[in-house]
C-alpha cells in the first residue's frame, strides 16, 4: 500500500513546503501569518461584501508573483559559488540552514502558496463560488502572507549582501 501510495503521490513538495516553518524563526511566523490574520478580519468585519470582491484579479496578482519567484528562484540557483558560500555562512537563527538554503525555501513557500491560490480560485469560478466572501478573505490572506515572505526574504538578502 505504501508503495502504491508513493508511485501516486510526490511527497518531496510538502516536504520543502513545511521546512519552510524550520528554516524562520518563529516570531517571524507567527507575526506573518497574524497580520494578514487580523487583515482579512477587519475586511470580513468593516467592509461590504461588494467592496471586497470588486475589482480582484487573483490570477494576474499570483501569476506576476509566480514569475518574480521563479525568476528570483532560478537566480539563487545560478548564483556564483563565492556568493553562495557568503549567504551560506549567515546561519539562521540556532538551525543548521544558511541564509542561501533558507532563502530557497522561502521562495518556494510562495511559489506554492501562489499556486495554490491560482487552484483555489479556479474551483471556486468552477464551482461558482468565486464572490463567496471567505474563498476571498482566504485568498487575500495568503497573498498578504506571501508577500510579507517575500518582503522579509529581500531584506535578509540585501542586509546580508550590504553587510558582508
Amino acid at each position: 500500500m505504501k508503495k502504491i501510495l508513493r508511485t501516486l503521490f510526490s511527497y518531496e513538495p510538502l516536504l520543502v513546503y513545511f521546512r519552510y516553518f524550520f528554516v524562520t524563526k518563529v516570531k517571524y511566523n507567527v507575526i506573518n501569518f497574524l497580520i494578514p490574520l487580523i487583515a482579512c478580519l477587519l475586511l470580513g468585519f468593516l467592509a461590504e461584501d461588494k467592496v471586497i470582491a470588486s475589482n480582484i484579479n487573483y490570477f494576474t496578482i499570483c501569476s506576476i508573483l509566480l514569475g518574480f519567484v521563479a525568476t528570483i528562484l532560478v537566480m539563487l540557483f545560478t548564483l556564483p559559488k563565492e556568493i553562495k558560500e557568503k549567504l551560506n555562512d549567515v546561519k539562521i537563527g540556532k538551525t543548521t540552514y544558511g541564509l542561501h538554503q533558507a532563502l530557497i525555501y522561502k521562495f518556494s513557500f510562495i511559489a506554492y502558496n501562489m499556486t495554490a491560490i491560482i487552484i483555489l480560485n479556479l474551483i471556486a469560478n468552477l464551482l461558482q463560488l468565486s464572490s463567496n466572501i471567505y474563498v476571498i478573505l482566504f485568498s487575500i490572506g495568503f497573498i498578504l502572507n506571501s508577500l510579507l515572505i517575500l518582503i522579509e526574504a529581500l531584506s535578509n538578502t540585501i542586509f546580508c549582501l550590504m553587510n558582508g
